[in-house]
């Protein structure tokens, strides 16, 4: 290996796509010379090996990753004084360490009105099945000014896909309705039947039994339906204990409602709360505490109210703009994350709701956030005017670490979501072949997105 001098070192990061700011300078190290590059590259956190065209690039990158690892201790700003440059040389570090997770479009879709959200089905053997549904305001036929706001109707679609052995994209069912918001399945089959519910923008909340006994021809139809108020229901939500099964469901005129879901299919009202003076964008049960309801509001407050006491417990006003995001991690009980209008995430410990664990700055505005069904530290986000990210979550740096971006969109970014089935699920079922090229995926993963004016969804592996 041949010594790197400070204009080589400069000039490589540089095509790495590595951030260094002008005041920066090198101090030679001796220790560049020996290294082990394999060992390089099994430290990258994926564990996956990257298939290069000849054995010299491969050599070529195992020396850059550890020529960076090197400066990550001897690189000092010439300025000391400027915390802002050491910040932003760190994280340059730690994103050139990091090969990449890649987003691969297997196929798209476009719809007739706007996607706005997106969920896979958690219910074991249909987990290759999703709904989207979608939203567009209208305008009525009459001209007159005066009613223009009555003459405005907000329709939509509710669509059924599922996932060839192929990986392609499959439409079983399109139901016309009235715009959709959010969807969510419930996570436990009720009396024989698999349940989602929608939040309608006609203030209806919807539950809909997906009809799988066609195994050939599946569908979805409404078996029970609330009306809430004349606004928009923006969020739905299952409870997820193992007896009464309860819905929120939140509104444009800052009210979160709460039904207990009888076993004949009905809604029964049980509280119906005042908890934000504006909008109330989400709605969230403690995934393991359901007495607890958690939203965020476009007041920019994140709230905690205990059910059975009918009382707000704590808030938390940490968010610079509308809080539009919450997600429990199902596989740590303490934790959540939080997204906003503000174009960061929090995330926190219930434990400690004080002050959030750490922020992470995504850009373009949060609006949905899920975490990977199968490893706690990863999430997917739907970052509004930035696409979607992919990140995970590093113990030892306790920071989020983007691994992958999604610009496949050209509009909004509102739906996204991770498929429940396992990486060994997924190569068993769809890498059959011999000759798949995605046979290289050592532990993959399916993702659905979809945005908003294009009218675009996107499936994905990476």
């Amino acid at each position: 290996m041949e010594i790197k001098n400070e204009e080589n070192v400069l000039d490589e990061l540089k095509s790495a796509n590595l951030y260094i700011p002008s005041e920066i300078t090198i101090t030679p190290v001796s220790s560049f010379i020996q290294y082990d590059s394999s060992s390089a590259l099994n430290k990258q956190q994926n564990n996956t090996p990257v298939k290069r065209s000849s054995s010299t690039e491969r050599s070529k990158y195992g020396q850059l990753l550890a020529i960076i690892e090197e400066i990550g201790k001897d690189i000092r700003p010439s300025y000391t004084g400027s915390k802002s440059s050491s910040e932003r040389l760190k994280r340059g570090i730690m994103n050139a360490r990091v090969l990449k997770m890649e987003f691969k479009v297997l196929q798209t879709w476009n719809f007739v009105y706007c996607a706005d959200t997106v969920e896979w089905c958690p219910i074991t053997p249909y987990q290759h099945y999703f709904i989207c549904g979608t939203y567009e305001l209208q305008h009525s036929d009459n001209k007159s000014t005066e009613n223009s706001k009555n003459d405005q109707f907000r329709i939509g679609q509710l669509h059924l896909f599922s996932i060839t052995e192929k990986l392609k994209l499959f439409l079983h069912d399109t139901i016309d309705t009235s715009g959709i918001l959010d969807i969510k399945w419930c996570p436990k089959i009720q009396n024989e039947k698999i349940l989602l519910a929608t939040a309608n923008a006609d203030g209806k909340v919807r539950i809909w039994n997906f009809i799988t006994e066609n195994y050939a021809m599946p569908s979805v139809a409404v078996i029970s339906e609330f009306k809430i108020n004349d606004g928009i229901l923006l969020s739905v939500d299952w409870s997820s204990c193992n007896y009464n099964m309860n819905i929120c469901v939140s509104d444009s005129s800052g009210y979160v409602t709460i039904f207990y879901f009888e076993e004949t299919y009905k809604l029964v009202l049980l509280h119906k709360l005042k908890i934000h003076k504006y909008e109330t964008w989400i709605a969230s049960f403690d995934f393991w505490n359901n007495s607890l309801l958690y939203t965020g509001g476009d007041d920019c407050l994140l709230k905690i109210t205990d059910l059975i006491a009918g009382k707000e417990v704590a808030h938390q006003k940490e968010h610079q703009s509308g809080v539009t995001s919450i997600r429990f991690n199902h596989l740590n009980p303490y934790m959540f994350i939080s997204g906003s209008y503000d174009e960061t995430i929090k995330l926190w410990d219930t434990r400690k709701i004080k002050h959030s664990l750490l922020t992470t700055q995504v850009g373009g505005g949060i609006w949905r956030i899920k975490w990977d069904p199968h490893m706690a530290e990863n999430i997917l986000t739907a970052s509004m005017y930035s696409g979607f990210h992919w990140f995970k979550y590093s113990k030892v740096n306790k920071v989020f670490e983007l691994r992958s971006q999604l610009k496949e969109h050209g509009s909004i970014g509102y739906g996204a979501d991770i498929c429940h089935l396992s990486s060994d699920e997924i190569r068993k079922t769809y890498f059959t072949s011999e000759n798949n090229p995605l046979n290289s995926y050592q532990s993959p993963m399916l993702t659905v997105t979809c945005s908003f004016y294009d009218k675009k969804l996107c499936l994905c592996i990476l």
